[in-house]
């Protein structure tokens, strides 16, 4: 298919790194794995709290390539969540 044909391909470019789509795909491979060995079924929500970047955007895709529900916080500098709103979410 057209992961093989474009495996060595640029994927993604962020902040200065390149991720080719076979690179990709063996990251939201392993990320999607880890968490269905640890129990998570398809439809459940998991809470993702990092900043926009490369990490956000592979966790996005393995989490949706596994019929997870993605839950983004997103870290505003200066702004981390502490304490009481951190248990409340």
């Amino acid at each position: 298919g057209a992961l093989y044909k474009f495996c060595d391909k640029t994927a993604v470019i962020c902040s200065g790194s390149k991720v080719s789509f076979g690179e990709l795909q063996l990251l939201i491979n392993k990320i999607s794995n880890y968490l269905i060995q640890r129990g998570v079924q398809p439809g459940d929500r998991v809470i993702v709290y990092l900043n926009n970047g490369l990490e956000l955007f592979v966790i996005r895709w393995a989490l949706l390539q596994a019929g997870f529900v993605f839950v983004g916080i997103n870290i505003i500098e200066g702004h981390k969540l502490k304490g009481k709103k951190i248990f409340f979410i």
